[in-house]
């Protein structure tokens, strides 16, 4: 695929989240409200690599996101980018998603996002904050998000459930009669070729090369 290609949905989203924001600016703060950003907050739960992201502003307003990383992202958003972007619009989302990926002044005192690369802790934690935005923008609007992405292409969504490995996957769809489940092929083999190995591993320890049967 094209880099012209790839960008074009991404573009026209933004494009179609900013005609309606302009729009409800036009007419009234109540309709888009002024909102100030006033701390953006990362927190991850025991057992599960998931950061949660909250975004508070002037209004009590928030928004809510979530990134996966096991390394730094949390610390990141906490005392770099968060603090950063206080006092902020959070309905400015493109404004703010470009500044951090290549913000002239950086952020906290860290590097834009582009200078670590396309991937590691740092996007992750602007990935973070930018879906905790679009939930804002939403409550904001009082609109689903759909709305912002250009409107509803179809009139439900399939969902599926997670689980762990092959075990769990089958408790899950008796209890749920989900149709889908979605679970790490990686561990499953891993366990699979352990089993394997070591069944055949206690074959060759039952078997005696000098035993024979004697009548």
């Amino acid at each position: 695929m094209r880099r012209r290609e790839l960008w074009k949905p991404i573009l026209s989203g933004f494009a179609a989240y900013n005609a309606l924001l302009r729009d409800a600016r036009s007419q009234g703060t109540s309709r888009a409200p002024k909102l100030k950003i006033t701390a953006i907050k990362a927190v991850a739960l025991r057992g599960i690599n998931s950061k949660f992201v909250r975004v508070y502003t002037d209004q009590g307003l928030t928004g809510s996101g979530e990134t996966v990383d096991t390394v730094s992202a949390q610390e990141i958003i906490n005392k770099h980018l968060g603090p950063a972007l206080v006092g902020r619009d959070p309905l400015d989302i493109e404004g703010i998603y470009y500044d951090l990926w290549s913000w002239e002044r950086p952020p906290g005192g860290i590097p834009a996002v582009f200078m670590r690369g396309m991937g590691g802790p740092y996007l992750s934690a602007m990935s973070g904050i930018d879906i905790a935005l679009w939930d804002l923008a939403g409550k904001a609007l009082g609109v689903p998000l759909y709305r912002l992405f250009g409107g509803r292409v179809r009139n439900k969504v399939a969902v599926y459930f997670h689980a762990g490995e092959a075990k769990e996957a089958a408790e899950v769809v008796r209890a749920t009669r989900v149709r889908a489940i979605k679970t790490g092929i990686d561990s499953i083999t891993a366990k699979d070729n352990a089993m394997r190995v070591g069944t055949r591993a206690g074959n060759r320890a039952g078997r005696s090369p000098t035993s024979r049967s004697t009548t």
